[in-house]
């Protein structure tokens, strides 16, 4: 049964809209695929065994009705986070998201899921660094290798330590990784935790969000300023919510 006080998102590039117009994601564990299936307004979760943060709508932020509460996939494998904002770096999201489908239909593990429907997975750290420099040039991405090769031997060396360690910390260790820096690490632990205002909410993706949100609000346009607009009209002490909000109503209005 819909429930229209309940919002699920789909910003994560993991999400894929089927034919028949619901969502589906997946990702590989160590105990095995973890996977949601959501109806085509997003206000049901159909089916899954994925776990979600919920976050409470921030009024301020929201011009229109919408939904009271917000929900987020949490993102159960690491890799598939750094992989992402790897990806992400230096590009437009439209390009970043077709890169990673391409990425993963390419070079990912073709699973099916309910209903008889085929998704490709992420690639594995393992199959990154299989992967010759060819393919990468064929899809596009030879500017990616180096530093998702970088970050597959970061993973696959000590995924141990990682699996054990909390944000502040996991955030020191992925700027090890040579060409991960502050944003993308940020940009992953936030993905991976949840801890939404981990992310660095100054940057272009959140400001135009605002901008859609509130489009009569005179956002500043550099990120120092626009943080501290950002404080002054949601309020600093729950920033998670106010980011989930913003995703929110960028996904309502894009449609």
């Amino acid at each position: 049964m819909k429930d229209s006080s309940k919002y699920y998102l789909t910003d994560h590039y993991s999400w894929v809209k089927t034919e028949t117009g619901t969502f589906i994601c997946a990702h590989e564990t160590a105990d095995g695929l973890v996977y949601s299936v959501l109806s085509q307004d997003k206000h049901t979760l159909l089916e899954g065994n994925a776990s979600y943060m919920e976050f409470k709508k921030n009024d301020k932020l929201v011009d229109s009705p919408s939904a009271a509460y917000i929900y987020r996939i949490q993102c159960p494998n690491l890799w598939d986070c750094i992989g992402t904002n790897i990806i992400r770096q230096v590009i437009r999201a439209s390009q970043a998201k077709n890169m990673y489908r391409i990425f993963s239909e390419y070079v990912g593990e073709r699973v099916i899921l309910t209903s008889g429907i085929h998704y490709h997975l992420f690639p594995s750290p393992q199959k990154v660094l299989e992967t010759p420099d060819s393919t990468y040039q064929r899809m596009g991405m030879s500017f990616k290798k180096d530093v998702l090769k970088n970050a597959a031997r970061f993973i696959l060396e000590h995924a141990d330590m990682l699996e054990k360690i909390q944000a502040p910390d996991l955030l020191d260790e992925l700027m090890k990784i040579h060409r991960v820096g502050s944003w993308t690490a940020r940009a992953t632990v936030a993905d991976y935790t949840n801890e939404l205002a981990t992310y660095p909410y100054g940057d272009a993706a959140i400001r135009f969000y605002a901008r859609e949100a509130l489009p009569y609000h005179e956002w500043p346009k550099k990120e120092v300023a626009f943080i501290q607009e950002l404080h002054k009209v949601a309020g600093a002490e729950n920033m998670s919510s106010s980011i989930a909000t913003l995703i929110m109503v960028h996904e309502i209005k894009r449609g």
